[in-house]
């Protein structure tokens, strides 16, 4: 059976009607695509792939091994992420995977995906099964679509993890914080599932806040629920001696004398918003010589603080060569070929952060109908100062979304509108049943033409999809219209040789072949 399940080639692959890549093509897959062949005709195998008819591939674009794929989800302004990791193969040969959701939105586009991605609504699969949720801070954009995700009973989870700053409604939102000398610290971090029971239990603790709900549900769901933090390491199973490494970066922990082994994280600005944003967890996605950052909402303080903790120096000083140092220590921790911004491009982040990540290519996930103006014009200036190479990427979610114009003359749109309006409110009065049945009729064949027009806002959500062997990695975006050169918006990074021996990843510049 293991013959049959296969995975498209680097970096695409088609799928054509007929053995022949002369014919129509059918398909336009990405690298990394779930193939399963059907029939063999010399070089060519005829294949079914999901959402489309059956078709013929040739054998030489085609590959047996699994990929790190990672769906940067359009949820809108907030954060989505999907990542699916390669976890060997069943006693029958067929390749099973490892997954994991970092963040949901706020509303139900990422319930949406993945109903689509694990086909959840047919009742004849088992529910699926997620290993690993993050939940990287408590702000409503990064765990609001999580709550219909816990309730839906087609899904199952094993273990969700959160930054330890669980909101409440009495007392403090974040629990208790005191001032030790120059420093405010929140006292009050969960690190137990046992700690957070004590909340979720409690009807007046949870009040009106979403987030306590959440953790409720969750728990009632059975799964473990814990905070993860830079004294866990790594996320379980996936440490430093596994082929594919998780290091968790943040939230940093401190420890003062008179707290014993108690958690503690510091305050920034005495605000709850920047604290709880700046306590992001923060992971760094290791395979081969392939590194990829996923950084919260991290701010200002917060980057500064990082950098003070990992770089071993005040990144505020005035001294370049410590700057340099700093920087370059830094990156040993942060340093990424891919990252996600942090807070949807917001412009409150350091530049010495971003130059100690240097991403060849930075993945924006903000959205529409939000007083921020995410991303920033001066965040994608500076993305594209301090990233990677002569050609730095940035993608965005919001700006790989196409909404077409489906309404020309909003005027004639609303005269028709005012038109049915006015045909119900006489309907009602029709006394001739035939008449009435028949004019129901012509009102309903307007009303169908008339949404037809309209259409729906959305025609091609912006996801990002970054796929990798742990050697080279591909991002794609969807292309608005089908073009000749397929289905996707395809860039590539690939290494490169330093004049001092080592390989980094860059930019390859494949528009020959996608313009």
């Amino acid at each position: 059976m293991s013959s049959n399940i296969k995975f498209a080639g680097y970096p695409d692959a088609f799928v054509y009607i007929e053995p022949n890549e002369h014919s129509k093509w059918v398909n336009h897959l990405l690298w990394g695509e779930w193939v399963q062949i059907i029939e063999e005709n010399g070089d060519w195998v005829k294949v079914n792939v999901r959402g489309a008819k059956d078709g013929w591939m040739q054998k030489s674009h085609l590959q047996e091994d699994k990929l790190v794929e990672l769906y940067f989800v359009d949820i809108g302004q907030g954060d989505g992420c999907l990542a699916i990791f390669p976890d060997g193969k069943t006693n029958e040969g067929v390749p099973k995977d490892r997954t994991m959701l970092i963040d949901a939105g706020q509303n139900d586009n990422m319930l949406r995906f993945i109903n689509w991605k694990f086909n959840t609504k047919n009742v004849e699969n088992p529910p699926f099964k997620f290993d690993d949720v993050i939940i990287s801070h408590s702000d409503a954009d990064h765990y609001g679509g999580f709550q219909a995700i816990f309730e839906n009973l087609r899904f199952e989870f094993k273990k969700v993890y959160h930054n330890g700053l669980v909101e409440r409604s009495i007392g403090e939102s974040l629990g208790g914080h005191e001032k030790i000398g120059k420093l405010t610290y929140q006292t009050d971090v969960i690190e137990t599932p046992e700690q957070l029971e004590k909340i979720i239990s409690n009807p007046a603790a949870i009040g009106k806040r979403l987030y306590p709900k959440l953790m409720k549900t969750a728990a009632g769901r059975g799964a473990k629920i814990c905070m993860m933090c830079n004294e866990d390491k790594f996320i379980p199973d996936f440490g430093e001696n596994s082929e594919i490494k998780i290091r968790v970066l943040a939230p940093v922990v401190e420890k003062l004398e008179q707290y014993g082994s108690k958690r503690l994280l510091r305050r920034f600005k005495s605000n709850d918003g920047k604290t709880k944003n700046g306590h992001s967890v923060v992971l760094r996605l290791e395979y081969g010589n392939v590194k990829i950052l996923l950084g919260g909402d991290l701010n200002v303080p917060s980057e500064n603080f990082l950098l003070e903790h990992y770089g071993k120096a005040d990144p505020k000083t005035k001294d370049l060569v410590k700057l340099k140092e700093l920087v370059s220590e830094a990156n040993k921790y942060f340093g990424a070929d891919v990252a996600k911004a942090c807070h949807h491009g917001s412009g409150d982040f350091s530049t010495t952060f971003l130059r100690a990540v240097n991403a060849a290519a930075t993945i924006v996930s903000s959205g529409d109908d939000e007083p921020h103006c995410h991303p920033r014009p001066n965040t994608l200036g500076a993305l594209g100062k301090y990233g990677r190479g002569e050609f730095p990427l940035i993608f965005s979610t919001e700006m790989a979304r196409s909404a077409k114009e489906k309404i020309k003359w909003p005027s004639e749109i609303k005269k028709e509108i005012e038109y049915l309006q006015n045909e119900l409110l006489k309907l009602a009065s029709e006394i001739d049943s035939e008449k009435k049945a028949k004019k129901e009729l012509q009102l309903e064949k307007k009303k169908k033409d008339l949404f037809l027009k309209i259409g729906r806002t959305v025609e091609v959500y912006g996801m990002i999809n970054v796929r990798t062997d742990g050697k080279k990695i591909l991002i794609a975006q969807k292309l608005e219209q089908v073009s000749d050169r397929g289905l996707w918006d395809i860039h590539l990074l690939e290494p490169v040789e330093q004049e001092d021996g080592t390989t980094i990843l860059v930019y390859a510049d494949n528009m020959e072949k996608h313009e």
